[in-house]
């Protein structure tokens, strides 16, 4: 599958997000201050709360070096299952409510901003693997995208374990 994403950005801010999914027909549009949709309609993230009902999603392992590997290893191994390879259709599901943690390392700003919006338009969580907010980057050493709050306190406990 393939997807396209666009973002829109104010002073470094990512402000809208587009995920555009043609071969399935779905368009994501997140906006901040604004509910997630899907085709028109309003989404919410998942309610599941606890790593071991959790639905964790990264691209590929590869992106990983040694350190993190095991970090997202320990993670994942507390979850319900892992997938990978999604690009960004991933996202879409976590927003959507279809998917509870998104990891991801290595990724460039475009892979990322116009998720952003969509995420927590959808009641999401995105910061890096410390629980920081991302800055302005042109690329991003860590990413963490959680359905919730509680999850997203869960998979940082899980993250700073080694």
């Amino acid at each position: 599958a393939f997807g396209t994403q666009i973002a829109l950005l104010r002073q470094g801010v990512p402000v809208l997000g587009i995920i555009d999914q043609p071969i399935t027909g779905e368009r994501w549009l997140g906006r901040i201050g604004h509910q997630t949709v899907l085709n028109g309609e309003p989404i919410h993230t998942s309610p599941t709360t606890t790593l071991g009902e959790a639905i964790v999603y990264t691209s590929a392992l590869e992106q990983f070096d040694a350190d993190k590997r095991d970090r997202f290893s320990a993670l994942a191994s507390s979850g319900l299952f892992t997938r990978m390879s999604h690009d960004c259709y991933a996202a879409g599901l976590l927003a959507l409510g279809g998917v509870d943690l998104l990891l991801e390392s290595n990724v460039f700003d475009y892979d990322i901003l116009p998720q952003m919006p969509i995420i927590l338009g959808a009641d999401g969580v995105v910061t890096d693997w410390d629980g920081q907010l991302l800055c302005d980057a042109s690329r991003y050493e860590t990413v963490l995208m959680a359905a919730n709050e509680e999850l997203h306190r869960a998979a940082l406990v899980q993250l700073r374990k080694r």
